[in-house]
């Protein structure tokens, strides 16, 4: 079976680590809170690693923007489920 997506419910610290990792591995990934103001704090931070990253040499730009680019947030479940295409969602 081939992982299309990744759905990660909570962005706490491990949340936020494994979103972040699936991203940087090529993996569309969903990642929900339920309050936008954590899911737009966990995003900015996500973003600002990954620039650290850059800033350092560890990844190239064009790496942090395809990472950036497999990540998406939302705070509803059923747009979470929805989106995963998990059924009833």
């Amino acid at each position: 079976m081939k992982i299309k997506k990744v759905g990660v419910i909570g962005t706490g610290t491990m949340g936020e680590g494994v979103a972040r990792t699936c991203i940087q591995y090529g993996y569309d990934t969903l990642l929900r809170s339920r309050s936008r103001e954590r899911l737009d704090q966990v995003l900015r931070s996500i973003r600002g690693s990954l620039e650290r990253a850059v800033a350092r040499g560890r990844m190239k730009e064009a790496e942090k923007e395809a990472a950036l680019g497999h990540l998406k947030g939302v705070t509803a479940l059923e747009d979470f489920l929805r989106r995963l295409g998990v059924p009833g969602g």
